[in-house]
C-alpha cells in the first residue's frame, strides 16, 4: 500500500506563516512602526491578513452558535422568572379583588335599611350560591351562633329564604326561588295583600291571590306583609312585578309574574334575622 505523497512546499509555507506571525507579535510588542522594520512588519501583516480572515471567518458561526446557546438558556430562564412573577401578581390582585368583595358584602350588611332594631347575625355561605337554580345554601353559624329553625335569612337587597335545617356549626336555607317557598306579601307600599312562591326558574316568581281588578304596573315592588303571625317581619323586599299579564283562578284572584330583589348567587355573606314566627 502506498503512502500518500507529502509536499514539502506545503511544510515550508506553514513555517513561514508560523514566523511572521511572531515576527509580528514581537514587533508590535516593542513598538517599532517606522523604517525598514516598520515596512517588514507592514508586509507581514499584508501576508498574514488573509489567513487571519479565513480563520475569523470560520470560527464566527462556531461562536456565534456557542453565544446563541447561551443566550437562549439565559432567555429561557428569566421567560420562567416572569412567568412566575405574573402568575404571583395575578394570584394576589385576585385575592385582593376577593377580600375587597367580602369586605363590600360584610359593610353592606351591617347598614340595611329594612332590618331596623332586629339582632341580625351575619354568617358566611360555604355551599349553594353558585348558580341561580340553587334551590338551598349552606351558612357555617347554626345554632351555637343563636340561629333557629324559621329564621329569615337576607342580602344586602332583599329576602333570600328561610332556615329549615339547623345544626351546632352551621344551617340550611331553602330560597325564595325554590318551589316549596310560600310566604306572604303585600304588592306596593300600601298595596294590596298577596302570596308569593318560588317557580324554581331562577328569581322568577309568582304572585298569587291578587284581588280582582287590581291595577298593577312593571316594577311595582313587593315587600313581606308582616301580618300577624307571618314568618317574616314586615318591610323585606321580596321582588318587583316584571310581567301584568294577569292570570285569574277559580275564584276570580289574579296572578302576576316577579322577580326576585336578590341575587341567587355570587354573594358570600348573608344576615340571618334574629327574629322567629309570631315575634310581632
Amino acid at each position: 500500500m502506498s503512502r500518500p505523497k507529502r509536499y514539502p512546499g506545503s511544510r515550508i509555507i506553514l513555517t513561514i506563516l508560523v514566523l511572521a506571525t511572531l515576527t509580528i507579535i514581537t514587533l508590535d510588542f516593542r513598538g517599532y512602526t517606522s523604517g525598514v522594520v516598520g515596512r517588514a512588519k507592514s508586509i507581514a501583516h499584508d501576508v498574514v491578513q488573509p489567513f487571519q480572515v479565513g480563520v475569523t471567518d470560520m470560527l464566527r458561526p462556531v461562536g456565534s452558535y456557542l453565544d446563541s446557546i447561551f443566550q437562549t438558556g439565559s432567555l429561557i430562564q428569566e421567560n420562567q422568572q416572569l412567568r412566575s412573577e405574573n402568575s404571583f401578581l395575578r394570584q394576589k390582585l385576585l385575592s385582593t379583588a376577593y377580600m375587597r368583595e367580602q369586605l363590600k358584602q360584610i359593610s353592606t350588611l351591617e347598614k340595611l335599611p329594612y332590618i331596623g332594631s332586629i339582632p341580625i347575625m351575619t354568617a358566611p355561605v360555604i355551599a349553594g350560591a353558585s348558580s341561580n337554580f340553587e334551590s338551598t345554601i349552606e351558612l357555617g353559624k347554626g345554632a351555637s351562633s343563636g340561629i333557629a329553625l324559621g329564621m329569615p335569612v337576607v342580602g344586602y337587597s332583599g329576602l333570600l329564604g328561610t332556615v329549615i335545617d339547623v345544626w351546632s356549626s352551621g344551617c340550611t336555607v331553602r330560597l325564595l326561588s325554590d318551589p316549596h317557598s310560600v310566604i306572604g306579601v303585600r304588592v306596593g307600599v300600601n298595596g294590596p295583600y298577596a302570596m308569593v312562591a318560588g317557580t324554581g326558574n331562577g328569581g322568577k316568581l309568582t304572585v298569587d291571590y291578587i284581588a280582582p281588578g287590581t291595577q298593577l304596573q312593571v316594577d311595582t315592588p313587593i315587600y313581606t306583609s308582616g301580618l300577624n303571625g307571618a314568618i317574616f317581619p314586615p318591610g323585606i323586599p321580596v321582588g318587583y312585578v316584571s310581567k301584568v299579564n294577569s292570570t285569574t283562578n277559580a275564584s276570580g284572584d289574579e296572578s302576576v309574574q316577579a322577580t326576585m330583589s336578590a341575587r341567587l348567587s355570587g354573594f358570600q355573606y348573608v344576615d340571618v334575622l334574629q327574629w322567629v314566627q309570631g315575634s310581632q
